[in-house]
């Protein structure tokens, strides 16, 4: 059985992982990389907006 690897487009692209994967039975979802970072990889605000910023990105990874 193999994961399915979640790019995202709108996140940044210059890591050397997938931001999430699926595996297909039991429906098993993995994260990765969450950082607060923008589709150019710059880094999103501080402190609370820092934590909007993150979890944006995990929002997009897992839709």
């Amino acid at each position: 059985m193999r994961a399915q690897l979640i790019r995202v487009p709108g996140l940044y692209a210059g890591v050397p992982y997938a931001y999430a994967s699926i595996v297909p039975a039991g429906a098993l979802v993995h994260t990765a990389g969450a950082c607060p970072l923008d589709e150019d990889g710059t880094t999103v605000g501080i402190g609370d907006i820092r934590t909007l910023g993150l979890m944006r990105g995990v929002a997009l990874a897992m839709a």
